[in-house]
């Protein structure tokens, strides 16, 4: 019931404190980004709740009215049988905010990398989810939060796709 209750009243908080900031990312190398055909998700050397997150915004963003949906990437689901034309990989650095010992703030950012460099092609900025009270560590509350900014990290990569392409075919006319 505790964690219900705390989920409830992070939901709201989460949302809107998310959506204060401007979610949008940075292309790195613009003829890169716009080769992007197809995609996976690297998951590799993630702790297992975070792998756990990534593969939820896998389920749930995959159906045809899913984020995934939205860009004209095809995502390939073994990274392994065949190579991508990039690497989605989310990350959950630690948070650089503490305020006082009652809240601890969850972050997310997203990466589009090629295989064949450890330069990012394009990267979110960071999303800053509203975090957990009382200086409690409670893995379901992270997850929830990681879910939360997985998700908003990667429709950043979506609004970016559109504006960069968009642009793009205007500057060719």
């Amino acid at each position: 019931m505790k964690r219900v209750f705390w989920i409830a009243w992070l939901l709201p908080a989460s949302v809107l404190f998310a959506r204060d900031h401007r979610l949008r990312g940075y292309i790195l190398d613009g003829p890169a980004f716009q080769g992007i055909r197809t995609y996976c998700f690297d998951t590799h050397n993630q702790a297992p709740r975070e792998a756990r997150v990534i593969e939820h915004l896998i389920f749930r963003e995959s159906r045809a009215t899913g984020l995934f949906a939205q860009l004209p990437w095809r995502r390939i689901e073994n990274c392994q049988a065949q190579e991508p034309d990039a690497y989605v990989r989310v990350e959950f650095p630690p948070s650089k905010t503490l305020t006082g010992f009652l809240r601890r703030d969850v972050n997310g950012v997203l990466f589009v990398l090629r295989p064949s460099s450890p330069s990012p092609v394009y990267e979110t900025r960071e999303v800053l989810m509203g975090g957990y009270a009382d200086g409690i560590y409670d893995p379901p509350a992270v997850e929830f939060l990681e879910r939360n900014a997985a998700g908003i990290a990667f429709r950043a990569l979506v609004q970016d796709w559109r504006e960069f392409s968009e642009s793009h075919r205007a500057s060719m006319h």
